[in-house]
């Protein structure tokens, strides 16, 4: 399953693997597209989890604006991903405080 661009989730018999899409050469010299392992997990939410927090540090913490805005990005794209039916169960930081007043 694809998460955006960069990542996607597949699964074995024992682990969710989170993956990130990287560059390679071979040993020609050619270049080309894979996908690189970067963790192991016993279900989707830990690993969606993971991503979230992954893209927080990728933030650096900068500014609590630009860690708001990775964190409903991803969670736009999550939401996308998910069955029509689960959709609005989980809402961005955004909507809830806009929702709160």
């Amino acid at each position: 399953m694809l998460i955006g661009t960069q990542y996607k989730l597949e699964a074995d018999e024992m682990n969710v693997i989170l993956s990130q899409k990287v560059k390679r050469t071979n040993k020609e010299g050619k270049k080309y597209v894979d996908w690189k392992g970067i963790g192991y997990f016993a279900t989707p939410e830990n690993a969606l989890t993971e991503l979230v927090n992954l893209k927080v540090r990728e933030t650096e913490l900068k500014d609590l604006r630009t860690v708001v805005s990775e964190i409903n990005n991803l969670h736009k794209i999550i939401l996308e991903l998910l069955p029509e039916r689960l959709r609005g169960v989980r809402r961005g930081i955004k909507e809830e405080s806009n929702r709160k007043g």
